[in-house]
């Protein structure tokens, strides 16, 4: 039997690797690119689902942060009026505007870390004021056994600087009492010195003449005469 005369290795040729026309290069590139924007798509869907979620979440830390603040101060209330007869801090001991109520319970507080909300954005020293005018006033304040609603009435809440002309400014240390001033009736507090509409998600928190403090809405602040110790 005659032996071939060729070699089967060397008789295999490899065959050549497609050629791509001009059209596929073009429809396998647009693919991919349409791939990357439906990534691109999906992540920014995402992110404006859970943006709002991480915002409301860091909010809500910030209030109870803020309400833990209010709580000290309430505290800080309670030791000066052991000191001074039962009575709670004046928003200014004298008739010349000199002392006011936060130089009077400093020392009682341990720091200044406390004078600061930490959801507020203007530039102030102080975010926070006292009850004006039944429970502290100017060269007088209200003795605390002698408030009949301890528990609703408030001492301290916070509060900004607002007019409606010139805009707003963090620095206002009381809020006044809607019974006595209506709204617009104070140049530099056009709603009573109290953050408006809300400086946690439309409310704010306050502290009460017992030592607790609590959130409430700007609205049902200004319609509930106990608060104000009416």
């Amino acid at each position: 039997m005659k032996a071939p005369s060729t070699n089967p290795i060397q008789a295999f040729k490899p065959s050549a690797p497609p050629t791509l026309r001009p059209f596929d290069r073009l429809s396998s590139r647009s693919f991919t690119i349409v791939e990357l924007l439906v990534v691109v798509a999906i992540i920014g869907i995402l992110a404006s689902l859970l943006l709002p979620a991480l915002q409301q979440s860091r909010e809500k830390a910030n209030q109870s942060s803020c309400m833990g603040q209010t709580r000290q101060f309430a505290l800080a209330f309670q030791q000066y009026a052991d000191d001074w007869n039962d009575s709670l801090p004046p928003y200014v001991s004298d008739p010349d505007y000199k002392v006011w109520w936060y130089n009077n319970t400093r020392d009682y507080l341990g720091g200044n870390m406390v004078w600061r909300c930490p959801s507020q954005r203007l530039a102030s020293m102080l975010d926070y004021g006292v009850i004006y005018s039944h429970t502290s006033g100017v060269a007088w304040s209200q003795y605390i056994k002698k408030m009949r609603y301890p528990q609703e009435s408030a001492v301290i809440s916070e509060t900004e600087g607002q007019n409606t002309a010139a805009g707003r400014s963090g620095q206002l240390y009381l809020g006044y009492c809607p019974y006595n001033w209506a709204e617009g009736a104070i140049g530099w507090a056009y709603y009573r010195g109290i953050a408006w509409p809300g400086r946690h998600m439309y409310g704010n928190n306050s502290a009460y003449v017992d030592g607790h403090a609590d959130f409430r809405r700007y609205t049902d602040i200004m319609t509930r005469a106990r608060y104000w110790n009416h």
